[in-house]
């Protein structure tokens, strides 16, 4: 019997990493339990909920002290630093000490985590984006040491891991180009819509918020490269033409907030654009399913996941046409370009006034939905699990 297991990072409040940390959890606790034993070892407690009660399955929770995060970040700091640290924090790490007393043939790392390249076991890590090297303008990849970071944490990555997972061939070629991975040692495994959608679907729950009654809606942190300024530039181009169109934003505030309010205050929008923040998974699920249109003029990629929620809760999608992004869609979504605020605005337009094309959009996403499912995806980690561990 293999052993594998995954380190769950990620808080549930933390967005897509989070569910697609949940959607891999998933895939692994689906391998037949004769073949595998499952160990999933979690920063947070809130992740007890989500886990599957199984024989195979066994969750530990792991903290790290004080003391050794100091003598982790001091010596990664340092040139050199880092076969040290893989040296002494078996001794006093307590994820270390945890991996040494389970030995899995196998660890996957869906966060991207630095644990990866920091433990001697063999591991298997998910490149979500290298948009630090693509879309280098956003200060939040680039600025202020960040690039220079995470070039040093990818090519540690690169460096270690025995397989890389990607959501896409263009994400695969990414990796190939930018770091001179092998390319056979990278699997592509789609982002599948996260599991809360498919328990959430007969409950969702109203907002305890002002909402009006027709909005598009965008779930996404505020950073500039999520580009909710192009939304508010096409609204205030519509409303110029005579268009009022509401919006709903939910997601936590980020670098980019301030300039995301200062350009609601100059474009008078203050009463057409509601900010939420944070909302739990059965009002998001609410949002979906009562917004004329998901509108998504992100400027990174390759692919993301809030069109495929979209699709499965009969919400037409609107998004940008990057990278992978049209592969992922197919027609049922209109694309963008996501630097033209009047090419988002023609769009947010047609979909607003038009409910043939809406509707049109709504079931061309339900065909989506079922070429790519949790079946699917959960088929495809068997595959890959297969072909790395065999």
């Amino acid at each position: 019997m293999k052993h594998l297991a995954i380190l769950l990072s990620i808080a549930p409040t933390e967005g897509g990493k989070f569910q697609y940390s949940l959607s891999l959890l998933y895939g692994l606790c689906a391998l037949d339990p004769a073949e595998y034993r499952i160990s999933v070892i979690s920063y947070d407690r809130a992740w007890s909920a989500y886990i599957p009660k199984q024989e195979n399955v066994k969750h530990f929770e792991c903290r790290t002290m004080i003391p050794a995060r100091f003598v982790r970040k001091m010596l990664l700091a340092i040139p050199h630093g880092l076969p040290v640290w893989r040296e002494i924090g078996p001794i006093i790490n307590s994820f270390h000490k945890l991996l040494y007393r389970l030995k899995p043939d196998l660890v996957f790392y869906p966060a991207v985590d630095s644990m990866l390249y920091e433990t001697v076991f063999p591991g298997v890590v998910s490149i979500h984006d290298l948009m630090h090297r693509y879309e280098r303008q956003f200060p939040e990849v680039s600025a202020n040491g960040v690039f220079i970071e995470r070039e040093r944490h990818y090519k540690n990555i690169c460096h270690y891991a025995k397989a890389i997972l990607v959501d896409s061939e263009v994400g695969r070629n990414h990796v190939v180009e930018s770091y001179d991975f092998r390319y056979d040692r990278i699997h592509v495994l789609p982002y599948v819509k996260p599991p809360y959608i498919n328990n959430l679907k007969s409950s969702p729950k109203k907002p305890d918020r002002k909402i009006p009654d027709r909005f598009i809606f965008y779930p996404a942190q505020m950073w500039k490269h999520k580009n909710h300024s192009g939304i508010i530039k096409a609204m205030n181009y519509l409303k110029e033409k005579g268009l009022i169109v509401n919006a709903v934003f939910v997601g936590a505030r980020k670098s980019g907030a301030e300039d995301i309010d200062a350009l609601i205050d100059t474009c008078g929008l203050d009463g057409q654009v509601y900010l939420l923040g944070y909302v739990p998974g059965e009002q998001l699920v609410w949002l979906y399913r009562n917004a004329v249109a998901l509108v998504m003029p992100t400027f990174f990629g390759p692919t993301n996941v809030p069109p495929l929620e979209a699709f499965a809760l009969g919400c037409p999608v609107i998004t940008s046409n990057i990278y992978a992004i049209p592969e992922q869609v197919g027609d049922a979504a209109l694309l963008v370009d996501p630097g033209d605020y009047h090419d988002i605005a023609e769009k947010i337009e047609l979909v607003w006034t038009n409910e043939e094309m809406r509707q049109k959009l709504i079931q061309n996403g339900k065909r989506k939905d079922l070429e790519w499912n949790e079946s699917h995806f959960n088929n495809r980690v068997r595959e890959i699990v297969k072909t790395i561990i065999e």
